[in-house]
């Protein structure tokens, strides 16, 4: 519903505001919390396995080629923050 998509909407500029005052001071943050509630285990593996094996970085493409499980540009870009701080080092 469209007040779902608002209020997941907002968390995600709250986490992002966080982030952005947790990175200033130096401290790490762990979003698996954010994303648990946001995503179920299958969803987020659905999402890391594309970012495995894509060919592009864009978000939209992402969202085209998952289109059959409807995920927002805020649930891929925030599973490409886990992805790359997971598999990116």
């Amino acid at each position: 519903s469209s007040s779902t998509k608002i209020n997941s909407s907002l968390h995600y500029r709250s986490c992002s505001l966080e982030k952005n005052s947790k990175k200033k001071s130096g401290t790490k943050l762990n979003l698996d919390y954010a994303i648990d509630e946001w995503l179920d285990d299958y969803d987020q593996e659905d999402i890391i396995d594309y970012f495995k094996s894509c060919e592009t970085a864009s978000l939209e493409v992402a969202q085209q080629e998952l289109s059959d499980n409807d995920y927002s540009l805020e649930q891929l870009k925030i599973m490409r923050i886990k992805f790359l701080s997971v598999f990116g080092n």
